[in-house]
This record gives C-alpha cells, sequence and structure tokens, in this order.
C-alpha cells in the first residue's frame, strides 16, 4: 500500500479536468491584472 502522494492527486485530478487547474489559475490571474492595471 502507497500512501497518498500529493503529485499523483494533482495528476489525477488534472486528467480528470479538462482544463489543468493551474494554466486555469494563471490565465485568470492575469485577466484580473489587466483589468485592474486598466
Amino acid at each position: 500500500m502507497t500512501p497518498p502522494h500529493p503529485l499523483n492527486f494533482i495528476a489525477r485530478s488534472q486528467s480528470a479536468l479538462p482544463i489543468p487547474h493551474l494554466l486555469r489559475a494563471t490565465f485568470v490571474h492575469h485577466r484580473v491584472r489587466k483589468i485592474r492595471y486598466r
């Protein structure tokens, strides 16, 4: 029995989701910054 690894969990969640969570987070962050600076 192997303990639940954070990397394994992230990989499973990414494969389950259509868009990678990290990519989406950075995309939203850039949009928020753009709106705020404008």
